[in-house]
């Protein structure tokens, strides 16, 4: 049997433990003059874990400006955000936050999603050491924390679920036609990969939901009047998890010049990707 760790009279950010409940719950008190009953696994000082820091007043200063973002899908930024969070984000309903993880070379595009629903928060950086077979090395990652009961369920109502990763189901009749390939580039951006190597192979493979790669593929046929993609399985075993792929050098052209083409918001990496990409089409494969 584990042995019992004693929270009482530690403090955690701005909570105070003051004494056990039972059933793994602690009662604190906020240094607001509040108090709360709080997990024991919310209780920790582990970076990169879930933890509480204050009764929720915290949260509530820190609510992002543009509450109401996701209640309409009316402007390229908002059907960006939405694909980006539904490819590569988390709502967590229990918290009310929306969560978003990545790689510390793309945090560009995590400051740009800040700015554009008005959070002023500062991201969070955490470290963590990796084991792959005979591989070693460190991952450094970014975090962005977006604590808002409304926009969360807003999010819901476009059909982005907690641990969504083999049932996302978007609902894309909710997103204007007109931006459409905005909430692609967010999808692109969150779980794609553009890939080529000149004289070579060409890759554009976005990985989701089986059911949404359906979906998309479905509206992305009905834009072009065709899709190149074909679907994969990343596990055979797996089939609620697909990957759309496609290696028509043509077809990847048309669709990604539809996609990133005077955006205004993206991932830069993956921007970069698609210019080289046009410059390599555009002056190898167009003109041959």
């Amino acid at each position: 049997m584990a042995k019992f760790d004693d929270k009482t009279g530690k403090k955690f950010n701005m909570l105070t433990v003051k004494k056990y409940l039972g059933s793994s719950k602690w009662l604190c008190k906020c240094d607001c003059g509040n108090e709360c009953i709080v997990a024991s696994a919310l209780l920790n000082e582990i970076p990169g874990r879930l933890k509480v820091k204050s009764c929720g007043c915290l949260r509530e200063k820190n609510l992002p400006e543009k509450e109401d973002f996701f209640e309409n899908i009316d402007c390229e930024s908002k059907a960006y955000i939405l694909g980006f969070i539904a490819s590569d984000g988390c709502i967590q309903p229990e918290l009310n936050r929306i969560k978003i993880d990545l790689k510390d070379i793309d945090e560009d595009i995590l400051i740009k999603i800040q700015k554009e629903i008005g959070h002023k928060n500062k991201l969070s950086h955490y470290s963590q050491e990796i084991d792959i077979g005979d591989k070693h090395y460190t991952a450094h990652t970014s975090r962005l924390i977006i604590s808002s009961k409304k926009m969360v369920k807003d999010l819901e109502k476009y059909g982005i679920v907690k641990n969504k990763s083999n049932v996302l189901n978007v609902t894309l009749d909710k997103i204007p036609r007109e931006y459409f390939f905005d909430y692609l580039r967010g999808v692109i951006d969150g779980d794609g990969c553009i890939s080529f190597v000149e004289g070579g192979t060409c890759n554009l493979t976005i990985t989701t939901s089986t059911v949404m790669a359906e979906h998309l593929n479905k509206y992305i046929e009905d834009f072009l009047g065709e899709s190149k993609f074909y679907f994969t399985h990343r596990h055979k075993d797996v089939l609620d998890n697909a990957t759309l792929q496609a290696t028509n050098k043509h077809f990847i052209y048309n669709i990604l010049t539809r996609t990133y083409e005077n955006e205004t918001i993206s991932l830069n990496r993956k921007k970069e990707k698609y210019l080289a990409y046009k410059h390599y089409y555009e002056t190898k494969i167009k003109k041959s």
